[in-house]
């Protein structure tokens, strides 16, 4: 199956876990896709004190591959925690929704783990830094664009969150500022009909031709000429 997240084409296969976060774009392409299942949740649902989500490896993470393939023996284990989930939704019991709740912190717990162990190589405490520092983008990309900003928030020097990026992700910490902010920008541009100074505005670039300098040495193209060209491709 072939799935589009973010304009990039990536190739499933049987036993692959995809993540998909909030405001992500996604396009299905393939006639099999009745064969795969989804769950869709608001991180309200699990109603804990801290955002516990945002500790996680899986989501809003902009230098890895958002999918994971399972052994045989995880897929079992996944598919007894979905069929508990599925049976208690269709049941009238009490406490139904935690169970669900339980079922579902279990299997994004021990995707977790198994997501670390296959491609988080570093050691724990620059794995934290990076999963911090890629929140706080989320967080903050619109308005704080220097990665010394980012390291005050972190209690840390430009160069050790430089460091810490590089060695994990090959992307410096400003590239991972810039990736974030361009993706964002080309989902304006692909999904609204925003004039092409708007968009800039919404990103805290207040000179428009600095906004379509920065675009263009980072794509080959204009704002307006990206949109064009998407926008024929749509068609």
């Amino acid at each position: 199956m072939n799935i589009t997240i973010d304009f990039k084409n990536h190739s499933i296969e049987s036993q692959h876990v995809v993540f998909i976060s909030p405001n992500q774009v996604i396009d299905v392409d393939d006639h099999n896709v009745e064969l795969a299942f989804g769950i869709i949740f608001k991180k309200e649902f699990l109603l804990l004190p801290t955002d516990w989500l945002k500790t996680l490896p899986l989501f809003h993470r902009v230098h890895s591959t958002p999918s994971l393939k399972l052994s045989d023996k995880d897929q079992i284990l996944f598919r007894s925690y979905i069929n508990q989930i599925i049976s208690e939704y269709k049941a009238k019991n009490e406490y139904k929704y935690d169970i669900i709740k339980a079922n579902l912190m279990l299997i994004l717990a021990y995707l977790s783990r198994s997501y670390a162990q296959l491609k988080l190589k570093n050691n724990s405490n620059s794995n934290k830094v990076l999963l911090d520092f890629e929140t706080l983008i989320e967080q903050h990309y619109r308005s704080i664009k220097l990665v010394k900003e980012y390291a005050d928030m972190l209690h840390m020097t430009p160069q050790n969150l430089n460091r810490i990026c590089k060695n994990i992700t090959g992307l410096s910490a400003s590239e991972l500022i810039n990736k974030k902010i361009l993706l964002e920008v080309k989902r304006y541009l692909i999904y609204t009909d925003n004039r092409i100074e708007e968009i800039a505005f919404i990103f805290n670039f207040y000179d428009n031709s600095y906004f379509t300098k920065y675009f263009k040495k980072a794509t080959g193209l204009t704002p307006k000429e990206y949109r064009r060209e998407k926008a024929k491709m749509n068609k």
